[in-house]
């Protein structure tokens, strides 16, 4: 039943570069009963925030996009009860993503919900994009991640430059190979095809997740707005 938002952050599988012995244990102990697999929701009611004003109308900057000419209001809201019915019934580790300045209004619309048996782990991100925050929004600034910019990183079978790799997943990429996670899949705010490639936080979440031998699988029924369309020039 909906109530109070049991959500672990992420921040607290971590101290420094150590980790918190009992939510390490709770999380490796769901993972393992889950097989491995977890389910990654980016941006849960970003739309409802940012792309939609009270009528259901498109909010600036979208009202000016063209990606609003091929969704609509009433598409979301079948969006969001498909998502309320995938979540009530989940029982596998759920890692959500919210923006930093979303916080307050996502923990608002997702203690409505029903979220089953999930163990639930919130991983915050910069705003409009999905690159985790850990001790500083800036990752050149953050001591955290200063040996991650500085150390060659093993990248699946191939050693890697870390100047090619962004710093603000490597600590998350740590946690989830240490709780024993192989299997990810992602869902949520957004993802779309423009031009033929894919575009929004969904996929590049996949992006920065695939080169490090995870399987990720991409729910595009439980994307939003899952649409495709050729980008017009302007005139």
């Amino acid at each position: 039943m909906p109530g109070k938002l049991n959500m672990m952050p992420v921040s607290s599988l971590r101290e420094g570069l150590r980790f918190v012995d009992h939510n390490h244990q709770r999380a490796t102990a769901a993972v393992r009963a889950s097989g491995g697999r977890v389910v990654g929701w980016i941006h849960p009611f970003c739309a409802a925030l940012h792309m939609f004003d009270a009528d259901g109308k498109p909010k600036y900057p979208f009202s000016c996009d063209q990606l609003s000419e091929h969704t609509d209001f009433s598409q979301y809201h079948q969006f969001v009860e498909r998502m309320k019915r995938e979540v009530a019934q989940l029982s596998l580790p759920l890692f959500i993503f919210i923006g930093m300045k979303d916080l307050e209004p996502a923990n608002t619309l997702l203690q409505e919900l029903d979220f089953g048996s999930s163990l639930l782990v919130r991983v915050t991100t910069r705003n409009g994009r999905p690159r985790p925050v850990w001790n500083h929004p800036d990752s050149e600034s953050d001591p955290l991640l200063s040996g991650y910019l500085r150390t060659p990183r093993q990248v699946g079978r191939l050693s890697m430059d870390p100047r090619l790799i962004d710093a603000s997943w490597m600590p998350l990429v740590d946690i989830l190979k240490s709780i024993g996670v192989s299997q990810i899949d992602l869902m949520g705010e957004f993802g779309y095809r423009e031009n033929n490639e894919l575009v929004g936080c969904v996929y590049s979440a996949a992006r920065n997740l695939l080169p490090f031998d995870f399987e990720v699988l991409i729910r595009e029924e439980l994307v939003f707005p899952n649409v495709s369309y050729t980008r017009q020039s302007d005139k």
